[in-house]
């Protein structure tokens, strides 16, 4: 017997614009919009480049601290630092 209230004020909600929207609203969840789909691309793009950036960067910083760890090496073995006699 309640589904037969439930039924009638569906029916009845369904037709007034609040009913119309959330019907709208329940039919579209999970799509997203074609600008936002394109904003998020685009952000998508941007980051990804700035990742690379800062994976080159890293990569050369690692370069010129294993260069400098080596020259470290070599003038420690050559006993060349300043004030040691």
């Amino acid at each position: 017997m309640e589904w037969i209230f439930f039924g009638i004020g569906v029916a009845i909600l369904s037709a007034t614009p609040i009913g119309r929207a959330l019907v709208d609203w329940l039919r579209s969840a999970g799509k997203t919009p074609s600008g936002l789909e394109r904003r998020l691309e685009e952000f998508e793009s941007r980051v990804s480049g700035e990742l690379e950036a800062l994976r080159e960067e890293v990569v050369e910083l690692q370069e010129r601290l294993d260069f400098a760890e080596r020259a470290l090496t070599a003038v420690r073995r050559s006993d060349a630092l300043p004030g040691r006699e």
